[in-house]
């Protein structure tokens, strides 16, 4: 196995990671004016930044399981 193969194995789950963050932060609800705090959005967004860091661990489980 040479250093591209690795290099490329390596890349494949920090570009998995790349990609959820940037989606889950597209993602971000807008909230609305109102008196009181929008815990809808918040709420919205934890989930969004979980399932990013669920798809990011998964990603780099299947490789170190795959290396």
């Amino acid at each position: 196995m040479n250093v591209t193969i690795h290099l490329g194995w390596w890349l494949a789950p920090a570009v998995v990671t790349a990609v959820a963050f940037v989606a889950a932060f597209v993602f971000i609800p807008k909230p609305q004016g109102g008196l009181f705090p929008d815990f809808g959005a918040a709420f919205i967004c934890l989930m969004n930044l979980a399932l990013a860091a669920i798809g990011s661990l998964l990603a780099w489980l299947i490789w170190a399981l795959a290396s």
